[in-house]
């Protein structure tokens, strides 16, 4: 993970956001080595989590003369967090995007951006489609060249493409054609029905079949390849006259994210008293916008 702070040298010196505690005299060095002597004339404080304002008293300390920028609820809440804005650079024609457009990994990685991407959104702001979709509205109205995350890489290039995905993203659209499995077993019987179920998708020509062990696999990746694609297929025990701890967590992964617009399948397995199935249905009806099979 990347800890991504900007400074903009102009007729004014702004530096936006700190970064998280545990690179304190890293950050301030860089800072230090950027501005040349210089001295900051603003400190743009855009989001308030600890990752991104752990050191506005560190850095206001060195530079006791500078101006902090922020929205007019930040300084009193300069001990909460969960505060965001984002800030447009009308000259150079740049969106300082907060969370927003970030990703997972480190900056000097080369990889492919969507899948991070949207492991980071789908984690950190999946609940919040309709505040990105408010977001993207009034990006729309802006020239944007460069878009400068909090979190991986400057994205300087084919812009619109970043654009899509989080409005695909924040909308609940179904980005990819195909069938996610995911299932916790205890003896092994889940898993074999499972596996039989995966090798029938494909031999009818499922373009993606991605298979998910809960006990095992990470629950992150399982949560963003059911965002992913249109089609989730859940497959547990019974267990406790509920369902089996991973996938209770799984399915409130998915629902705390308002988890919608795909079809949903369910396998249950049980012997004298099985009860899956009609715990994870009543678990998604909570939600209205789910399609039971």
């Amino acid at each position: 993970m990347s800890y991504n702070s900007y400074v903009i040298k102009d007729e004014k010196i702004a530096v936006m956001d700190t970064v998280d505690a545990n690179f304190t005299e890293e950050w301030l060095g860089n800072v230090a080595k950027v501005l040349d002597g210089a001295k900051p004339d603003y400190l743009v404080v855009q989001h308030m989590e600890p990752d991104h304002a752990a050191n506005i008293e560190n850095f206001m300390k060195a530079y006791p003369d500078t101006t902090v920028v922020a929205n007019t609820k930040t300084f009193t809440m300069m001990e909460n967090f969960f505060r965001v804005m984002v800030t447009y650079d009308s000259t150079d024609k740049v969106l300082f995007s907060a969370d927003g457009f970030g990703k997972f990994g480190a900056l000097d990685v080369e990889e492919d951006w969507d899948c991070e991407a949207r492991r980071y959104y789908i984690g950190i702001v999946g609940k919040y489609g309709a505040q990105v979709q408010k977001l993207l509205k009034a990006a729309a109205t802006l020239d944007i060249q460069t878009i400068c995350p909090l979190h991986g890489p400057i994205l300087t290039e084919n812009l619109a493409h970043y654009i899509e995905k989080y409005d695909i993203w924040s909308s609940y659209k179904v980005e990819s054609e195909g069938v996610v499995i995911a299932y916790s077993s205890v003896y092994g019987n889940t898993k074999k029905a499972v596996e039989v179920l995966a090798q029938k998708l494909e031999e009818k020509g499922c373009p993606k079949v991605s298979v998910f062990d809960l006990a095992r696999d990470d629950m992150a990746e399982a949560v963003e390849e059911a965002f992913r694609y249109g089609k989730l297929v859940l497959a547990t025990i019974t267990y406790n006259a509920d369902i089996f701890p991973f996938m209770k967590t799984y399915i409130d992964h998915l629902t705390e994210r308002n988890y919608q617009n795909r079809t949903i399948g369910l396998i249950e397995n049980g012997s004298w008293a099985p009860n899956a199935a009609k715990v994870m249905k009543a678990e998604f009806e909570k939600r209205q916008k789910h399609y039971m099979a």
